[in-house]
């Protein structure tokens, strides 16, 4: 991580992260190449270009599309929309199916995806307006439906859910997963 590479410490006396490789102690590097970039906030982009070398070429490589940063800045995206850094797209993509890459440009344009559920469609929609026929119908497509039907592990499985509280939120829906997929049992901690 940037983190280690900076190598972060704790200064008792401020209470906050420092960083030991900075414009005094810089990175001993012709290149670092940084992924995941959009997730990185303005704070630790500024530590880590104290930290390059004036000769050093940073490469950042990420999707602005991606998680962005949890602390303050779109870094990422802004430098790519300033149009001030050199920039190459990627437009062929090897992992999704067809399904989800129609979906996710149309989000990305603001539009509402396709709904219309198709047979042996890697993209589907359920709807479901009662916050409990949702849980329902999360657990039964982790336990059952995408193990039995898409040949998906049940490890391999993440359920992203945007809220933690409420009757749909990610602690109601944890609790219900690991009762119908991990039970307390007598042997377990």
């Amino acid at each position: 991580t940037i983190h280690r590479l900076l190598e972060t410490g704790f200064d008792p006396r401020s209470g906050k992260l420092v960083f030991t490789k900075n414009s005094y102690d810089p990175l001993k590097a012709d290149a670092v190449i940084v992924d995941e970039m959009s997730m990185v906030d303005l704070p630790l982009l500024h530590a880590l270009l104290s930290a390059v070398k004036d000769d050093c070429r940073l490469v950042m490589v990420g999707d602005p599309d991606q998680l962005p940063s949890v602390g303050p800045g779109n870094v990422f995206g802004d430098l790519i929309r300033s149009g001030r850094v050199e920039t190459v797209r990627l437009t062929e993509i090897f992992r999704q199916a067809p399904a989800i890459i129609r979906s996710a440009h149309a989000v990305n344009q603001g539009q509402l995806p396709p709904l219309r559920n198709s047979a042996g469609s890697d993209f589907f929609f359920m709807r479901r307006r009662d916050p409990q026929a949702a849980v329902e119908l999360v657990v039964e497509l982790c336990r059952t439906r995408l193990p039995q039907n898409m040949g998906v592990d049940g490890r391999d499985i993440q359920v992203l859910c945007p809220t933690r509280r409420g009757e749909w939120g990610t602690r109601a829906l944890n609790r219900a997963l690991q009762e119908a997929l991990n039970p307390p049992a007598p042997a377990k901690r």
